[in-house]
């Protein structure tokens, strides 16, 4: 971590590291960079990044390769760090000669982002299902309800004992929990 840099999230999963020069692909950026950190997280990233100093934030966006640049908004603390809020996966670089796009705020808010399939049906609609396999088509979250709170993650094939319109119940690692519907392939009479 570059001295006085900080990454604050609620987020126990979140993984960061400072990150040299050779791990920034374009040489524009390299040149200039003054400081990057690398920053990770497999349920996604809604972190805080600051640097001590003042210039430009620029995200490298995990999401694409090359890494997409990403121009942030980046505010400036009271305490005189320059920051912004993360919401993805990716590369934030300190980039010299420009000043923060925004004016200080004593407590920046982060915006969520909507969810099309984060989707809370109520349970009064669940359906029993027999003979009905369901496998993940991607790294999952496994939910303690519908849409509720991530109790670990999930990847891999289950019987589904229960549906709602948006969500399978399954057995995982001895555990009952949900995963999105929309995420997997369906064997068998699944509703």
């Amino acid at each position: 971590m570059p001295a006085g840099a900080t990454v604050q999230s609620d987020s126990p999963w979140i993984i960061f590291r400072e990150v040299s020069g050779a791990a920034i692909g374009d040489p524009a950026v390299r040149a200039a960079a003054m400081s990057a950190i690398d920053i990770w997280s497999p349920l996604g990233v809604d972190a805080e990044v600051c640097f001590v100093g003042s210039g430009s934030l620029l995200l490298l966006d995990a999401a694409y390769s090359p890494r997409a640049q990403v121009r942030m908004d980046s505010y400036v603390r009271g305490d005189g760090m320059t920051c912004a809020r993360l919401d993805r996966n990716g590369t934030v670089v300190l980039m010299p000669n420009a000043q923060p796009t925004a004016a200080a705020t004593a407590v920046p808010e982060a915006t969520a982002t909507p969810d099309p399939y984060l989707i809370a049906d109520s349970l009064d609609d669940m359906v029993a299902l027999e003979n009905c396999m369901v496998s993940a088509n991607d790294l999952l979250n496994f939910r303690e309800s519908p849409a509720g709170r991530v109790l670990s993650l999930y990847l891999g094939s289950s019987e589904a004992s229960a549906r709602t319109e948006n969500w399978f119940k399954v057995s995982y690692l001895g555990e009952e929990g949900w995963i999105s519907a929309h995420y997997v392939t369906t064997e068998g009479d699944c509703g």
